[in-house]
């Protein structure tokens, strides 16, 4: 997993969070700080206290949205009572339930960067970047969602598939297209070879796909043109 680049946060992430409540917990899921804050007020403590920013949560956001009143500290308690212990006669979760979000903070950092990305562009550049590597490719399949490029069958309906970066790198897939019955045989001979050539984590995702992950994309680019013989 890529390590999360405090100084690259942009102010624009901070800013949608408005007034939060964060915590940082355990190994074993306790908690060991819950505090408030805004701005990057969550990082103060990576220093301060020793806190890792993977254990970082953000346990409600935007509490400026309560300030409606003199009741509004009691919506937001409603709120956080009805969804911890879902009483049955509830029907819904409290007025502001939108804004008890309880997510990592590594999850919004990705939500929003996923949010500024647009895949299209994004495609055609890494397409343009390495000509020679992706002289091999048959399709590219972009949507708002994400991105891949698919090569040219390698024979035995076999291609590989180049995912756009994620939290855990950029993914090289073997998808071989045959039958039931023979797919699984040559997705273990290619299993099997890359874990012989290669020092990272092969998986097998299913009977006929096998994928591993790399963070860099000069190297994941060159394991695509290595497969398909570019």
């Amino acid at each position: 997993m890529i390590p999360i680049k405090t100084e690259s946060i942009p102010k624009v992430f901070w800013d949608g969070l408005g007034s939060y409540v964060y915590g940082y917990r355990d190994k074993h899921g306790d908690w060991d700080y819950i505090g408030k804050g805004v701005g990057n007020r969550v990082l103060s403590h990576v220093k301060s206290k020793g806190f890792d920013i993977e254990n970082a949560w953000i346990i409600a956001s935007n509490l400026e949205d309560f300030d409606d009143g003199d009741d509004g500290s009691a919506h937001a308690l409603e709120t956080l009572l009805i969804i911890n212990h879902k009483p049955k006669h509830n029907s819904v979760s409290g007025r502001y339930q939108e804004n008890i979000i309880m997510t990592s903070l590594r999850g919004l950092i990705t939500q929003h960067q996923d949010a500024q990305r647009n895949n299209h562009t994004e495609c055609a550049e890494t397409l343009l970047k390495y000509p020679d590597q992706f002289s091999t490719v048959g399709q590219v399949s972009s949507t708002t969602s994400g991105w891949k490029i698919v090569s040219k069958s390698l024979g035995r309906s076999t291609y590989v598939n180049f995912y756009q970066d994620t939290e855990e790198g950029f993914k090289v897939e073997i998808q071989v297209g045959r039958t039931v019955e023979e797919g699984p045989a040559i997705a273990d001979q290619f299993e099997e070879s890359l874990n012989e050539r290669l020092d990272l984590e092969v998986v097998r995702a299913d009977g006929r796909t096998v994928h591993f992950f790399v963070e860099d994309e000069e190297e994941a680019v060159q394991y695509y043109a290595d497969l398909t013989g570019a």
